[in-house]
C-alpha cells in the first residue's frame, strides 16, 4: 500500500522487492514490463491471494471489466460481479432465480 501511494519511484519498488524477496522472488524495477500500475496489481494479485482484495483493487484501478472479460459470465456491462448463487441459498429461498450462465 505504502509503494501505491508514493507511486513509481526507486523507494516503492524498494518496498515491493522487500516483499518478493521474502517470498523467494527476484527484483522487480521501472525497466521490468508493464505500466507501474500493472505490476502494482499484480504484485497485490500474489500476494493478498485469497484474501478478498482483488475485485476492489480491479474496480479502484478502473481495470475490472478488461480483466475479467476472459471470463463473460463474471461481470456484466455495469461492472458488477455477477457469480452463481449458492445452491443452498436457491434451495432456502425459491424465489431466487440463479444468476445467467450458471
Amino acid at each position: 500500500m505504502l509503494a501505491e501511494a508514493l507511486g513509481e519511484s526507486t523507494e516503492s519498488y524498494g518496498y515491493i522487492n522487500q516483499v518478493r524477496a521474502r517470498a523467494g522472488l527476484g527484483a522487480i524495477s521501472s525497466s521490468t514490463a508493464g505500466t507501474f500500475a500493472e505490476k502494482l496489481l499484480q504484485e497485490r494479485k500474489v500476494e493478498l491471494a485469497f484474501e478478498g482484495h482483488r475485485w476492489p483493487d480491479l474496480k479502484r484501478f478502473g481495470v475490472a471489466a478488461s480483466v475479467m472479460s476472459s471470463d463473460p459470465r463474471a461481470i456484466d456491462i455495469r461492472g458488477r460481479l455477477n457469480l452463481a448463487i449458492p445452491q443452498r441459498e436457491m434451495d432456502i429461498n425459491p424465489d431466487f432465480v440463479q444468476n445467467p450462465g450458471y
